[in-house]
């Protein structure tokens, strides 16, 4: 499909030291007639005579998904193994991976990823950006699927509830009716009670 070739030129591209650049010929199609391919190179519907005009091709959202994906990523390395191609990009940043793997001759097979380090995780996408649930092995054909090693986020304190803890320590929450119609709910410093805050707010 155009999608899988847009992708695929684009990786086997950058894999070449000789390509500076990648360019995409054309935005839009030329025209609605399926007959004529010159009219179908671009990566969303022509505008005229159509239902939906500028609709969107599955080539646009798996480019989409290639830039997103990608983005913070270099690229590092190219493997060429017996069932599939398989390029490496890495952040260097976080450490993080991401692996672009297709199979060569399109039929299904089968990938097993390199298991994740500590620390991370290991996150599956299809050609046009969907997660997929990431297993000991994943099916493979001849559209490209992103394999990333994605560090784990550990969940931190709001920097709201930091600030607060340090002007007025330890944070509890205290109820109080208000003539039976609502409830308002006041931040108190430890051991004060609620008197305490109406007589010393």
């Amino acid at each position: 499909t155009q999608a899988q070739r847009l992708i695929r030129s684009y990786l086997i591209s950058i894999a070449d030291s000789d390509f500076e650049r990648y360019f995409i010929y054309q935005l839009q199609d030329g025209g609605n007639n399926p007959y004529d391919k010159e009219q179908q190179w671009g990566l969303i519907r022509c505008w005229k005579d159509v239902e939906t005009p500028y609709r969107a091709k599955q080539s646009y959202t798996a480019v989409a998904a290639l830039n997103y994906l990608l983005d913070g990523f270099k690229y590092e390395s190219h493997d060429s193994e017996t069932d599939y191609e398989r390029y490496c990009f890495k952040n260097s940043e976080t450490s993080e991976r991401l692996y672009a793997v297709y199979n060569k001759d399109e039929k299904a097979k089968t990938y097993t990823p390199d298991k994740a380090g500590d620390g991370y995780e290991i996150k599956i996408y299809d050609m046009v950006g969907n997660e997929l649930k990431a297993g000991e092995s994943i099916p493979i054909n001849g559209n490209p699927k992103y394999v990333m090693y994605k560090k784990i986020q550990n969940p931190e304190e709001p920097v709201s509830s930091i600030a607060q803890k340090e002007k007025y320590g330890k944070i509890t929450l205290s109820g109080h009716k208000d003539n039976e119609k609502q409830v308002q709910f006041i931040i108190l410093k430890a051991g004060k009670t609620y008197d305490d805050f109406i007589g010393n707010p």
